[in-house]
């Protein structure tokens, strides 16, 4: 089952004593607000998405609705750096001869310009993450998470303050165990790192050069 927008609308508008449905049209921004918030929360299942592009003078356009790019590379399997623009500027410059992706946040839709990119080759494929409005996209057991969200949002506008804390105080509880869910299909455990495994996983440090655009794969070897 997937969670639909009208029912999260009318259970916050009942809980906040909207009950000639007057606001509905308000709260629905605040179901649509929490939804946003919650998938940039995300960085994987239904918000991690794969697309392959065209590109045109070196430049591509990704999909409405990106927040952040992990990956880009050809079907070939050739990968580009992500970096920032004084980086690209400095290498385009240059003669280098790295492969280089610098991501534009546009409007409406955001941008990949590319360096050293094959004229042999006229595709790429990106790996990103999405942002929505929609709650389709969570699972149903999400519906409590999301109308608490919501409600917090009217209350912290249209009633007193004792009020909206009470009820972000339960909306924080819920969202702490919205991050623990995200664990529980990573194979990690949880415990403190050792100094041996901090040394390795620091990128200042001399014996191991580590360089990784995907923030999916955090903490490095371990």
């Amino acid at each position: 089952m997937v969670l639909i927008l009208d029912k999260i609308v009318t259970e916050v508008a009942r809980r906040v004593g909207d009950h000639n449905k007057e606001r509905l049209s308000e709260i629905k921004r605040y179901v649509e607000s929490t939804v946003t918030e919650l998938t940039m929360m995300l960085r994987k299942g239904s918000v991690f998405q794969t697309v392959t592009l065209s590109v045109a003078d070196n430049e591509a356009t990704l999909p409405i609705g990106v927040c952040a790019v992990l990956k880009v590379y050809t079907p070939g399997g050739q990968f580009f750096e992500v970096v920032d623009n004084t980086e690209y500027r400095r290498r385009e410059a240059g003669t280098s001869n790295l492969a280089t992706a610098q991501v534009f946040e546009d409007v409406p839709y955001w941008k990949i310009k590319l360096l050293n990119f094959a004229d042999s080759v006229d595709s790429l494929t990106v790996d990103y993450l999405l942002t929505t409005t929609n709650p389709g996209i969570l699972p149903d057991y999400y519906f409590e998470l999301l109308a608490t969200g919501a409600e917090y949002k009217y209350h912290l506008r249209r009633s007193p303050r004792e009020k909206a804390q009470d009820v972000n105080s339960e909306f924080k509880l819920l969202k702490n165990q919205f991050n623990e869910n995200q664990s529980y299909n990573d194979g990690r455990v949880l415990r403190m790192k050792s100094l041996h495994e901090i040394n390795l996983s620091d990128p200042n440090n001399g014996f191991l050069s580590n360089q990784n655009n995907d923030y999916l794969a955090s903490g490095g070897l371990f």
